[in-house]
């Protein structure tokens, strides 16, 4: 990214933070709902749609993010690979400037090689060692994300994994650190979310994934091994204040909070938002299931962003929400320990 773009986004963060202003600087960009997996801890089969944009409207509406200020493009689904729009999405969103991200379960990454060349980072799933990573996601998988990973090096592709802590795999943390320094690469622990009284439709019940939900103490525990091992420099690629938010989450049962956390602003809709396979922009990913859109494609996406409308509370713990709220907050360590993690995987991969 030039420094001009950081200067813009330096610019458009502390306006919001003074004026209230608002600018879609961040964009997470649902490619396709479908996937070809069935992970036990997942539920987009039940969310899959027909209902997609085609290449033609996509490129459309990343001429309109450009336009509109977005500055980061994170692109995920369903499986996003699957998708032939994938390659001229990123190809366009990196000739206006726009910092791009793809998330994947490593599926075919050989096949998108080329396109994922001119990724900036991608995220890459790893739930643990063979027979609890192919438990968890099915039966080769794991094999499949080694080749992935092998193939990304070898094609100098920045990408770090992404692991979904349950209790199947609470015992993998170290083991998946181990994994990670051989690459020089990070991993990004996150951890399980499901359906709870709160009406998210989108994840699973709890009746599906009772077995691998994790009890507070449970989680709290796995946070303090994982910031021991990030004070030991280990390759954590969060922030320390990511995993100290979620250690002060008082119910881990409830995704949502009416109240603000951690003194975090919650920037969905004013500094980023999230638009659909079918085109409608919501400020916060979860109201896709709660509530409606804003029809990009009829009103242009700047518009769409600015009648969004805000979200039912002040703040979450969904993984992404949280890094980027403080980000956006200014948090200084937050801000810090992201450039190191960059610098380390464009400086060091290979």
């Amino acid at each position: 990214m030039k420094l001009s773009s950081k200067l813009s986004i330096a610019r458009s963060i502390l306006l919001s933070n003074i004026t209230n202003n608002k600018t879609p600087l961040s964009v997470y960009l649902i490619l396709t709902n479908y996937c070809p997996h069935r992970c036990t801890y997942c539920n987009y089969e039940e969310v899959e749609s027909d209902r997609e944009l085609n290449e033609s409207q996509w490129l459309l509406l990343i001429d309109q993010m450009a336009k509109a200020g977005t500055k980061k493009l994170q692109i995920s689904g369903g499986e996003p690979l699957t998708k032939k729009s994938l390659g001229p999405i990123i190809r366009r969103a990196k000739n206006h400037g726009i910092f791009v991200g793809v998330s994947t379960s490593g599926s075919l990454v050989d096949k998108n090689i080329s396109a994922l060349g001119e990724l900036d980072i991608l995220f890459l799933s790893l739930d643990g060692r063979k027979r609890i990573h192919d438990e968890l996601r099915g039966k080769g998988s794991y094999e499949m994300v080694l080749r992935a990973a092998s193939l990304l090096r070898k094609n100098t592709i920045p990408f770090w994994y992404t692991t979904v802590l349950n209790r199947k795999n609470l015992g993998e943390i170290n083991h998946l650190l181990d994994i990670a320094e051989k690459q020089n690469t990070f991993v990004n622990f996150i951890f399980l979310d499901y359906q709870g009284n709160e009406g998210e439709t989108h994840l699973p019940s709890v009746d599906k994934v009772g077995d691998l939900v994790l009890s507070d103490n449970e989680i709290r525990t796995a946070i303090k091994t994982i910031l021991k091992a990030k004070n030991e420099g280990r390759p954590v690629g969060s922030s320390y204040e990511y995993y100290d938010y979620l250690y002060q989450w008082g119910d881990h049962q409830k995704i949502y909070n009416e109240n603000n956390h951690y003194g975090i602003n919650c920037w969905a809709g004013k500094l980023f938002a999230f638009i659909f396979p079918d085109g409608m922009v919501y400020p916060c990913g979860d109201l896709y299931w709660r509530s409606s859109g804003i029809n990009a494609l009829e009103k242009g996406f700047k518009k769409a962003f600015d009648l969004a409308q805000n979200i039912p509370c002040k703040s979450c713990k969904k993984a992404c929400y949280i890094e980027q709220n403080l980000f956006f907050s200014l948090n200084i360590r937050s801000i810090w320990n992201w450039g190191k993690v960059f610098f380390k995987l464009n400086g060091h991969h290979g």
